[in-house]
């Protein structure tokens, strides 16, 4: 089995998410079966992972595993299922504040805040005692169980946590203590495990360790994880009770300056990683100049592979191109989360000064917020620049084939990056790139004056110089869109699964040698 190890999944989600979805789809058109592994306790992964098309047998979460809860059926639980242990009928009533169902004790005062789904469903009970004081909070699985309790310290603090099985027995819980500094921290974990061994953890990641360990020990084939988030379970893959093909996957620059990757301090989310990077069979880089620096920085590694993250699929290469003139006219878009290292003031000033020459240009930002104060400052930047008729933040979608196939250029202005899936799709869908020679991936992906331009690194007015020139010029357009789809051929699903089965080849060859 090969595992592709993420820490979460949510309805917003980031490049990675992405890539290992459009991954997913690779593996199970070629009938390689795998499994998504997720470590945090998520309500609504059952709802997330279903709508993108995943099924039980394809993912497997940490808390489900030890819950008895991978393979559940959906089944109602809503407020008429619900016991509180008060006297019957109970009077509910909704509050106006909040929106949620309260029930009151005998003697009037409140005992229960409930809240449900839009379905109906329990979401949450928060619960009180006769003094009004919170004292737990019951949380519901999308499925319909009661999956986690919060208990809360008398100055309302979590202080201890308990997951259970759909039956209502507990198999998990943790502690919370305070820190040096005075913080509630999480201090133990203990694990009632299938066979009813009772383990104590002091730490999550030696929880999740154990998890991996135990996925590993299952069956007779030799297993590949690949971790594509090295959050708690980057040592675990180290320490495995019998072999398996552990590979890093690297979706970002290894350093903190990626324009110089010999000598800058390495990104501290690959740390460990690197460190200990001759103790993984194996490296993912998205493109074939990270991998040679990679290789050049760590002759250590055994196995470097340069593996898009993306694949273009064969139904989209078919389709008809969309001609320039069928789109709207000198819209340039963005695709990228609201964050520092994705430097949006850029593209921003870049449009700016396209805008003096071409005065209907417009900029169209997709993206959720991961950074509430630098959004205010873009916003207060497009009206400094009075650009508030020109640049529109449309937030979050998930319906990039429509924005686009309407969309003529395509901006990337990253501090940093480790391929741009959306660069990918853009070149995709016929959108002319325009970038910073920035690595890793766009200055891959977009190739000069074939499917965009690639203008010097941190110079947005050579970027603007560059909009201004490609928006004045409609067959320029037309040639360089063209340009773009014909070099999305390189990411072709025959492209890219031929990398990943040269990595299955190596895995199974290692195998056989042991």
């Amino acid at each position: 089995m090969i595992y592709f190890i993420n820490n979460d999944f949510n309805y917003s989600k980031s490049g990675i998410e992405h890539a290992q979805l459009k991954r997913m789809y690779l593996f199970r058109h070629h009938g390689e079966p795998f499994q998504l592994i997720t470590l945090q306790w998520n309500s609504q992964l059952h709802n997330i992972l279903a709508a993108e098309g995943v099924t039980a047998a394809e993912r497997i979460n940490l808390f489900d595993y030890y819950q008895h809860a991978t393979d559940l059926a959906v089944r109602p639980c809503t407020l008429a299922d619900l016991t509180l242990g008060l006297p019957q009928p109970i009077n509910y009533t909704v509050e106006a504040t909040t929106g949620a169902t309260v029930a009151h004790y005998p003697s009037g005062n409140l005992c229960a805040r409930i809240y449900a789904r839009p379905d109906h469903q329990l979401e949450r009970i928060e619960r009180f005692d006769d003094y009004g004081n919170l004292y737990a909070v019951d949380y519901y699985d999308v499925r319909g169980f009661k999956s986690m309790t919060q208990w809360y310290t008398p100055d309302n603090k979590i202080g201890r946590q308990a997951w259970y099985t759909p039956a209502g027995q507990v198999v998990l819980q943790n502690w919370y203590h305070a820190d040096y500094h005075g913080q509630m921290q999480p201090t133990y974990w203990l694990l009632t495990d299938h066979d009813g061994a009772v383990y104590r953890f002091n730490h999550f990641d030696k929880l999740a360790g154990h998890f991996i360990n135990q996925l590993n020990n299952q069956g007779h084939t030799p297993n590949i994880f690949v971790m594509d988030r090295s959050e708690h379970i980057d040592d675990a893959l180290l320490h495995l009770d019998k072999p398996a093909y552990t590979i890093m996957h690297i979706h970002s620059s290894h350093t903190t300056d990626s324009q110089n990757p010999n000598d800058a301090i390495v990104n501290n989310n690959f740390e460990f990683g690197l460190v200990n990077i001759g103790a993984f069979n194996g490296v993912i880089s998205a493109t074939v100049k990270q991998a040679h620096d990679i290789a050049m920085r760590y002759p250590q590694v055994k196995h470097s592979y340069a593996i898009p993250v993306g694949v273009v699929s064969d139904e989209l290469l078919a389709q008809p191109q969309r001609p320039i003139n069928e789109r709207t006219a000198n819209k340039v878009v963005v695709l990228a989360r609201i964050a520092p290292e994705k430097r949006l003031d850029h593209m921003i000033r870049a449009v700016a000064i396209a805008h003096q020459q071409v005065p209907d240009v417009t900029l169209d930002i997709y993206g959720y917020v991961n950074d509430a104060q630098l959004d205010a400052n873009l916003h207060a930047l497009v009206q400094e620049l009075g650009l508030a008729e020109v640049v529109t933040f449309k937030g979050y979608t998930e319906d990039t084939g429509a924005v686009l196939d309407d969309a003529v250029a395509f901006g990337v202005t990253s501090e940093m990056e480790g391929f741009n899936l959306a660069v990918m799709e853009a070149i995709s869908h016929g959108v002319i790139g325009l970038t910073y020679d920035v690595n890793y991936g766009p200055n891959e992906i977009v190739q000069d004056e074939i499917n965009g331009y690639v203008v010097p690194y941190n110079d947005y007015p050579a970027l603007g110089e560059r909009l201004t020139t490609l928006l004045q010029d409609a067959a320029l357009q037309q040639a360089l869109s063209t340009g773009a789809y014909y070099s999305a051929q390189r990411y072709n699903e025959a492209h890219v699964w031929q990398a990943w089965q040269q990595l299955i080849n190596d895995a199974h060859a290692m195998m056989e040698a042991h």
